[in-house]
């Protein structure tokens, strides 16, 4: 289907939305030039809101005045050439009118594959690291982070980039894109200010390496991304990267975008980059395996790196002679004093060198929860980002009174008085966190979550592990003590006796998003009460030994996804069910008796069916494991911590 052209009557509609707030209406004056600058887009829905985002940011009527004159004039100019040049002109303009600080946050998406998706996180700590954000924090006290999620905001807010996914909190952008005709002006204006440029790697160049710049330029680009792409035939096998070949040692960027690990790095290739590229400041090597299954001790030559990412690289722990090889970074990591982030999830590192409090200036530390062995931390007092880490890395040396700036903290316990001391101190009476993990040994437990009370700013919580809880005294129940911020909870194994559901729905206002996971809840009675819940949209109960679950009219109101999984012993679906009108979508897993209950087979109604014909979407697997096609990821930090 080709959509059609917006009229001049719909385009000044969509032009209007974009260009006023809902409360306020466009003047008459304005209108009139509004109207005459939305024919120069031709139809084109891109155009129409990229003049609206730049018009959303002029008050006057002068400042409106002086977009008509720029807009006619690339019309003019560019109308010429092709039958949309004068829509490329919009689209141009909007860069040109962008603030200083705004351009190179900008360009810097040129180094992006056509239809990638990006996320935020990875995309600041690289603006970060690139030095387009002042270091210090500014008179609101707010972190280079903050800065940067107002710059992409602003981004958005000119329809420059294209939000895919909003977070958890609903409010906040996870994961963005840049529509392809806006891409095709940024990578014009990368080439033409020598900004950054592109390798593409295909199918047929795979096998010998070859490569081609996708934009050719006078002099070398400061930033180089490479875009490796494997397709049809030869999707199952295995490549080597193509060997990036700079002439100019002052590269500061080299990105191999891979989204699938597919990609070998030779020895040779490592070499010629920690030999040749000395001033990088970002080497993002995500999803590609290196040689020999570890980091070149080399790496520490790089002393002006401030990103460097190695997630799924291949860090496994490898044999030798029937021996077990742990892999682990090398000592010389604690030469890259500048460094800003450091990201080795996905790897099979047993443990980290005793070197990172070497690195005074790290904000954002991503480790897998398996990473055990002795880490001082105490050094690193400009952390924010600390995931994971074990309880007793952060007593050591007192550290827990010297990371006050940490806001996504995932912390292993070994035993339950870790937990006592844990959250008694300055991070948590702080109140400044805003994403907790918190995972505990089987033989330990949290015996009092009083110090989570604190943490206003908490929007997103994760608790594995058992939760103590008085089963006399129901109003000193644990989980009351939860923060009423929260949109998002996971509980698992908390070996809870008591219905949880009462006390969440009734305290958690905000929440959005509810996991269940296995033996989180050892009851056999589940209850929604009415008014309980009042902005839940997503709920997934999984493995426990439910038989019977009620649903009172007027709870959950917003519900809209419902996932149950492996819960043996339920009998029927709630006859509640009927009232969550905002249910669009149903999934069940691993149990085929049940789904049969709610199902047409040959004709015949189940006995549940009547409750769910009010379901736009019902997804069924009778297997043990689910259809990865079918089920949403559980957590956000599928892509991101």
């Amino acid at each position: 289907m080709e959509p059609p052209f917006l009229t001049n009557n719909e385009a000044w509609e969509l032009l209007s939305r974009k260009a006023f707030p809902v409360e306020q209406s466009c003047p008459r004056n304005l209108e009139i030039l509004g109207r005459e600058m939305v024919k120069k887009c031709g139809g084109l829905p891109l155009a129409v809101v990229v003049l609206g985002g730049i018009l959303a940011t002029k008050k006057s009527l002068n400042e409106w005045k002086t977009v008509q004159k720029n807009v006619i004039a690339q019309f003019a100019m560019l109308e010429r050439k092709n039958q949309y040049g004068g829509v490329y002109g919009i689209l141009a303009m909007s860069y040109h009118d962008l603030p200083y600080h705004l351009k190179p946050c900008f360009l810097y998406l040129s180094q992006f594959p056509e239809d990638w998706e990006f996320h935020k996180r990875t995309l600041i700590r690289m603006w970060i690291a690139e030095g387009f954000l002042a270091q210090s924090q500014d008179s609101a006290n707010r972190t280079m982070e903050d800065l940067a999620e107002i710059y992409l905001e602003e981004l958005v807010s000119r329809c420059m980039v294209q939000v895919t996914e909003r977070d958890h909190t609903g409010i906040h952008v996870k994961i963005c894109r840049i529509h392809s005709l806006m891409r095709d002006i940024c990578i014009s204006k990368a080439g033409d200010e020598h900004f950054a440029g592109g390798i593409e790697h295909r199918d047929e160049f795979a096998t010998n390496t070859k490569s081609r710049f996708l934009k050719s330029a006078t002099s070398q680009p400061r930033r180089i991304a490479v875009h490796p792409r494997i397709d049809g035939d030869n999707a199952g096998k295995r490549f080597y990267v193509p060997l990036v070949k700079c002439g100019d040692p002052h590269l500061r960027s080299l990105h191999y975008f891979v989204d699938q690990d597919k990609y070998r790095m030779t020895r040779g290739q490592e070499i010629y980059i920690l030999s040749h590229f000395r001033l990088l400041r970002i080497l993002n090597l995500e999803n590609i395996y290196l040689s020999k299954y570890h980091v070149p001790g080399d790496i520490g030559n790089l002393i002006h790196l401030r990103y460097l990412g190695l997630r799924n690289t291949g860090l496994w722990v490898t044999t030798k002679y029937l021996f077990v090889v742990s892999t682990s970074l090398p000592a010389s990591i604690g030469n890259l004093k500048s460094l800003y982030t450091l990201d080795v999830r996905k790897n099979s590192l047993e443990s980290l060198p005793d070197v990172l409090w070497k690195l005074e200036n790290l904000r954002h530390l991503l480790v897998e929860p398996e990473v055990d062995g002795q880490l001082r931390l105490d050094t690193l007092t400009h952390l924010e980002t600390l995931k994971w880490v074990r309880a007793k890395n952060l007593i050591a040396n007192n550290a827990l009174c010297k990371l006050t700036n940490v806001r996504n903290l995932g912390i292993y316990f070994k035993e339950t008085q870790e937990v006592d001391v844990v959250l008694k101190s300055r991070i948590f009476e702080q109140g400044r966190l805003s994403s907790l993990k918190m995972s505990i040994s089987e033989e330990g437990s949290f015996p009092n979550l009083e110090s989570l009370s604190r943490c206003d700013h908490l929007t997103k919580l994760e608790l594995q592990g058992k939760i103590l809880e008085d089963p006399d005294e129901s109003l000193r129940h644990n989980l009351k003590f939860l923060p009423e911020s929260l949109t998002k909870l996971t509980l698992s194994h908390s070996l809870l006796k008591q219905d949880p559901m009462s006390i969440l729905g009734n305290k958690l206002h905000n929440l959005r998003f509810l996991f269940l996971h296995t033996l989180s809840y050892e009851g056999s009675e589940l209850v929604c009460s009415a008014n309980g819940f009042p902005r839940l949209e997503i709920l997934t109960i999984e493995e426990l030994e439910l038989e019977e679950w009620q649903i009172e009219e007027g709870a959950m109101p917003c519900l809209r996804t419902l996932k149950i999984k492996a819960l043996k012993k339920l009998r029927m679906i709630p006859e509640g069910i009927k009232f969550l009108v905002s249910l669009q979508e149903l999934k069940i897993i691993d149990m085929a008796a049940f789904a049969k209950r709610v199902q047409v087979i040959d004709g015949v109604e189940g006995e549940d069916f009547d409750k769910m014909q009010h379901i736009r979407i019902h997804s069924f697997d009778y297997s043990w494991g689910c259809k990865v096609d079918e089920l949403e990821t559980d957590s956000e930090d599928s892509m991101e911590e």
